[in-house]
């Protein structure tokens, strides 16, 4: 079977929604989607003596994974001459963790390229004054950031966000010179979530040019040309200035991809201390869009 879930602590298993799902926590994108908690002899119910199929985030790796009967797991890389062994445990765990960690370790440059285009979206987040993230991961499949998502929008806000979506794409640009195909993807790639916010922004949330209200069964690509080209202006726009303003920084993206690469996952308070001594070259205009209780990080627990 392919498991399409995360398991986190007493687990949840439900399929993850695609809207904000980079912006929310595994358990709390599972309970959005309905899940239901299960105690370990539930899980062991499911998953014991199964075999699951794990997908890296670049799409480029898949890995069959077998969960023992006696606490054993093993991988094999799909298409490929890789085996691994190991231990999990039930309760409490992440099988997303467990399993991008036993998926074959990546040649250092590309475990590199992936710490600087996290650092990028902690970074742009920072300079634009999105909400403060919870947590920052790196591990053999990829990596993420997660940050609270705001109660309401302006236009604004969406600013600052889909700049910070755009933030990894950015960093990989301004320190390689070049963009990987690490910003596109799925429903929940940062091109995906910019472009959704934007298209939402323009069609939806009365936050455009107009007040048309538009169903959401009506894509970007069913759009008028007016308003597919304004979206479009408005993500070129967005990197552009992402791309400037970490350029201006780059001294401190590196300084966040180092540490990202070192501890392999920051929480709140290890994210502030690496964020808090970085000064905007200029006084943004949305310095203060983010209510308190919005920007001060919370220590997500291990």
């Amino acid at each position: 079977m392919t498991l399409k879930s995360t398991l986190t602590g007493a687990a949840c298993i439900a399929a993850l929604p695609a809207v904000a799902a980079a912006e929310m926590t595994a358990m709390e994108m599972a309970l959005e989607a309905g899940a239901e908690k299960l105690g370990s002899d539930e899980i062991a119910e499911i998953m014991v003596d199964k075999t699951v199929k794990w997908v890296a985030a670049s799409g480029d790796k898949q890995v069959l994974i077998h969960y023992g009967d006696d606490n054993t797991i093993e991988g094999r890389l799909i298409g490929g001459n890789w085996t691994g062994t190991g231990f999990y445990a039930l309760a409490p765990c992440d099988l997303d963790a467990a399993a991008a960690d036993l998926a074959p370790a990546p040649d250092p440059a590309t475990l590199y390229r992936v710490a600087v285009h996290e650092a990028g979206h902690l970074l742009a987040g920072h300079l634009f004054s999105a909400p403060a993230p919870k947590s920052a991961t790196l591990r053999t499949g990829g990596g993420m950031v997660e940050r609270p998502m705001p109660d309401f929008l302006t236009r604004d806000r969406v600013t600052a966000l889909v700049r910070t979506f755009l933030g990894g794409r950015a960093a990989e640009a301004v320190v390689f010179e070049e963009v990987s195909s690490g910003a596109g993807g799925g429903e929940e790639s940062d091109l995906a979530m910019a472009t959704q916010l934007l298209t939402d922004a323009e069609t939806r949330l009365g936050l455009g040019d107009t007040l048309t209200w538009q169903a959401p069964d009506i894509t970007a690509r069913l759009l008028a040309q007016r308003s597919r080209t304004r979206i479009e202006d408005a993500l070129r726009t967005a990197e552009a200035e992402t791309r400037e303003a970490l350029a201006c920084h780059r001294d401190d993206l590196e300084r966040v991809a180092e540490a990202l690469i070192d501890a392999r996952e920051l929480h709140a308070e290890d994210l502030a201390n690496l964020l808090d001594p970085v000064i905007p070259d200029r006084t943004l205009e949305n310095a203060d869009l983010f209510d308190a209780d919005e920007r001060t990080p919370q220590t997500s627990g291990t």
